[in-house]
């Protein structure tokens, strides 16, 4: 995520196709159902890589699917990530905790990369 990105920039860089992506100033298309109200554009331009792999997987599982397509560009990774926000999101829902192995941590920080957890019940 980040001001100034260009999803055709990342796409080309990392040799892969996002799950989704928008530029900043962007109008979102969807609306909520049986709304009126306009849609502000975008704050900040966002591409995003989403896990292929099954939903009921546990959440170590798809970050290491994650990572295994972005270690090998890890330095395209942390030159983008002096001007561009990388995070790894997780939404976990109905989950009984988890632990994460200290090597994704540690591939994790090595892309310059933050990790978010929202846990749902």
């Amino acid at each position: 995520m980040g001001e100034d990105l260009e999803q055709h920039t990342i796409t080309q860089l990392l040799a892969l196709m996002p799950d989704a992506a928008h530029r900043k100033g962007d109008i979102p298309i969807a609306k909520p159902r049986g709304s009126n109200i306009a849609m502000e554009p975008y704050r900040k331009g966002l591409w995003t890589l989403q896990s292929k792999l099954p939903a009921s997987e546990p959440p170590e599982a798809h970050l290491e699917n994650l990572l295994s397509l972005l270690n090998p560009k890890q330095n395209v990774i942390r030159e983008l990530a002096a001007t561009t926000e990388i995070d790894f999101l997780c939404d976990v829902w109905d989950y009984n905790g988890f632990s994460l192995p200290p090597h994704i941590m540690q591939e994790i920080a090595e892309l310059g990369a933050s990790l978010g957890i929202s846990i749902y019940s």
